[in-house]
């Protein structure tokens, strides 16, 4: 039972034109195998439900080895976090976020895990609410569009209070409730959440990103 609940598997977010049909080719299983993952008893599948695809193994290809070789070693967060480090710098380099917020952000919502949904349904390494990720356009259970989609919200959140502290704020509680105390809301859990995201921040002593 212990082994059964430890396992993880490659999520994904079923959008309205999709069938299982499609969805297996895309992932490359068979309709049997998701139909058995999802316990379904037909193919009828809705929009916005959470397909488990396959599970993922400690040695796949879909995490990437060779992070070493471009970011430094003290970045925090441990191993599973450093993995996805060189995907967020691109994105923060595209997007022109600091590389050590975002990469802060996704350490405090997942702490590197792809595959994690929240009890309040955000999903993925940057926990994406689906409608944030349906209004990006990204499936937050892919690693890099949830990376993407956080980059481009973020930036977004900046451009519109000018203030990286309290954009970090608005991605935790949205932005009407940081407009409606002009500042970081009196909420327990969006202090914390700034606390630990500022504090990973300071961890990472890398100025040239």
């Amino acid at each position: 039972m212990k082994d059964k609940e430890n396992k993880k598997y490659q999520l994904y977010i079923v959008n309205p034109s999709d069938t299982l049909w499609g969805i297996s080719k895309k992932f490359g299983v068979t309709i049997d195998q998701l139909m058995k993952l999802n316990n379904l008893t037909s193919e009828e599948i809705f929009y916005d439900h959470v397909l488990k695809i396959q599970e993922i193994f400690e040695d796949d290809v879909f995490f990437d080895k060779t992070i070493s070789e471009v970011i430094p070693d003290q970045i925090p967060g441990g191993t599973q976090a450093k993995r996805w480090a060189k995907a967020i710098l691109e994105s923060a380099q595209k997007h022109q976020v600091p590389f050590q917020i975002l990469y802060s952000i996704m350490v405090t919502e997942s702490r590197g895990n792809p595959n994690l949904v929240s009890n309040r349904g955000a999903i993925g390494l940057m926990q994406l609410q689906i409608e944030t990720a349906n209004f990006l356009g990204v499936n937050p259970c892919i690693p890099g569009e949830s990376v993407d989609g956080a980059a481009r919200y973020l930036k977004s959140l900046y451009t519109e209070f000018n203030d990286w502290t309290l954009a970090i704020a608005a991605y935790n509680c949205g932005p009407d409730r940081v407009k409606k105390y002009n500042g970081v809301p009196p909420i327990e859990e969006t202090q914390n959440y700034v606390k630990s995201v500022l504090s990973y921040c300071s961890a990472i002593n890398w100025d040239d990103h």
